[in-house]
């Protein structure tokens, strides 16, 4: 592709030799510029430019103007109502450079036809606009002017829109994400189209620090035509605009860069949150970051130094857009919370996360600590015989091996009066709060006679609640306890039988369980573990 060069004007230029090089100049520009537009449009625009909507150029004589100047302009309709159109290319002798620009205005113009470009016209931005003008949400006549000023000159104004600081200096001053909507400035669709165009992996952010964001993976060439099907489709908001490429990025597997892209240039917000512990109760002491994942990749913002208060309120100036994640820093660890901010979201309001349940390990390394689980189920159990026996499920299971939240227990033995086998196995939950358990209990015997004798109990339990943890006589002590008919929520299964058969092998004896008494006073569900 052959690269455009605006026209630079030298003294003593004659006004019919500068016409004609600015007239040659506009001709290359729409040369150049075509290759940006998707193929399946090309014929199209190219059949308008040569046709109905044919250019005509002004080259207004600023040089020698004593009081009236002209500024650069594209003029799409010679009447107010847009049923003639004019597709006037205004370039004053004193302003060569800005033929790209209103070029840019001429080929969105080409693209919407007469009818679609007139939405556009009624909402053009009021004189003296400019890069990071607030109020161009749903404005956009100046950012299909910006994107082929990008294309042809490699820059907007003399800057580059990849670069977060693009909509920071646009007015010549310094503006934050937090007190004015970044969404809402002139320029802002430009940035979104810059940052899929980009490929360095570091730029500068809104704050003008060097930072590493996602790089959208194809070709660029592509890209540049993906950008103006955008424009061509006649997207008129930038919410709209981030949408289509969010769609755009979806297509190839990449939609999940798209929040660390766009935190970088300026949609960033800032938000408050308040840290609880596991009974809802505030959390000092934590601190967070938000993190944003991209495959194996994560881009992570800052954290605050400032620990929770004792409120549990704590404030972040930087979060992502979207779906990311709040990495919690609690007691030596971290945990990930999935947080989503609607990109409806201004960037000047602030966002309450509210309350951020913080995992503690406190509570696992005391779990840790134990070696056996003591299965308490004292009630009065009713068995097939006609039976009741209160303490029938009370075992004790060694030793406890931890993995993580997880743990099991066997304990086999094998001597004169038969074979045992005892295991459990269970988690609880990352907190060590909430416990989830199994245990099984069998016995086996043979006695003279050819007497056989065997025996099975197993008992569930999920989502028992812990209760309390202590040191008694010099051991760690947790436990999980719940009494009376509240216990019988949390016992999901249980079964035992008594089997006994002769030396051939026809049973003798049987019984089961049939039944608990869950609203008997007497009824204690204790799951204890000890050191």
């Amino acid at each position: 592709m052959k690269k455009f060069k605006p026209v630079r004007y030298k003294k003593g230029t004659a006004q019919a030799d500068l016409y004609a090089q600015i007239e040659q100049n506009v001709r290359e520009a729409a040369t150049t510029l075509i290759n940006a537009i998707p193929e399946s449009r090309r014929l199209q625009v190219q059949q308008d430019i040569n046709g109905s909507l044919s250019p005509v150029l002004y080259v207004p004589q600023n040089r020698s103007a004593y009081l009236f100047k002209s500024m650069p302009k594209y003029v799409p309709y010679w009447d107010s109502f847009g049923v003639i159109s004019q597709c006037a290319i205004v370039i004053p002798d004193d302003a060569t450079g800005s033929v790209a620009h209103e070029v840019g205005h001429y080929f969105h113009h080409v693209l919407l036809g007469n009818s679609g470009y007139l939405n556009f016209f009624r909402n053009v931005r009021p004189n003296g606009h400019h890069v990071g003008m607030a109020g161009a949400l749903n404005e956009l006549i100046e950012e299909p002017a910006y994107l082929a000023e990008y294309y042809l000159k490699g820059s907007v104004g003399g800057l580059g829109p990849e670069k977060g600081t693009f909509l920071t200096n646009g007015g010549g001053g310094s503006i934050s994400p937090m007190t004015v909507d970044y969404r809402d400035l002139e320029g802002m669709t430009m940035v979104l189209f810059a940052s899929i165009l980009r490929e360095d992996t570091e730029i500068r952010n809104y704050a003008n620090e060097l930072v590493t964001v996602p790089v959208v993976e194809g070709s660029r060439e592509q890209l540049w035509r993906d950008c103006y099907e955008i424009v061509a489709s006649g997207t008129s908001g930038v919410l709209t605009a981030r949408d289509k490429i969010e769609t755009l990025l979806q297509n190839s597997g990449q939609a999940a860069k798209l929040p660390a892209m766009l935190q970088a240039i300026g949609w960033s917000h800032h938000v408050v949150c308040r840290f609880v512990d596991g009974d809802g109760n505030p959390l000092s002491g934590v601190t967070a970051r938000a993190v944003s994942k991209v495959g194996t990749s994560e881009y992570r913002l800052p954290a605050r130094s400032r620990e929770s208060d004792d409120t549990g309120t704590y404030g972040l100036s930087e979060f992502f857009p979207g779906a990311s994640i709040l990495r919690v820093y609690y007691d030596g660890d971290s945990s990930d919370v999935p947080r989503t901010i609607p990109w409806t979201t201004p960037t000047n309001q602030q966002v309450d996360l509210g309350d951020i349940g913080v995992v503690s390990n406190e509570l696992l390394n005391k779990l840790h600590q134990t070696t056996r689980i003591d299965f308490g189920l004292n009630a009065p159990h009713t068995f097939s015989d006609g039976q009741n026996w209160d303490g029938h499920f009370e075992i004790l299971v060694w030793p406890l091996v931890w993995t993580g939240t997880s743990f099991t227990a066997r304990h086999e033995v094998d001597d004169v009066s038969g074979h045992y086998l005892m295991t459990a196995n269970g988690n609880v939950s990352a907190d060590g709060r909430i416990l989830n358990v199994e245990y099984s209990a069998d016995f086996s015997q043979d006695q003279t006679g050819g007497i056989h004798t065997e025996t099975h109990r197993r008992v569930n339990v999920a989502g028992l609640p812990y209760t309390e943890d202590y040191i008694g006589g010099g051991n760690r002590v947790v436990k999980y306890v719940k009494t009376g008919e509240e216990a019988e929520q949390y016992v999901v299964a249980m079964e035992s039988t008594f089997t006994q058969t002769d030396a051939g092998g026809s049973v003798i004896d049987f019984y089961e369980y049939v039944s608990t008494n869950w609203a008997a006073a007497t009824t204690d569900l204790d799951l204890t573990f000890r050191q």
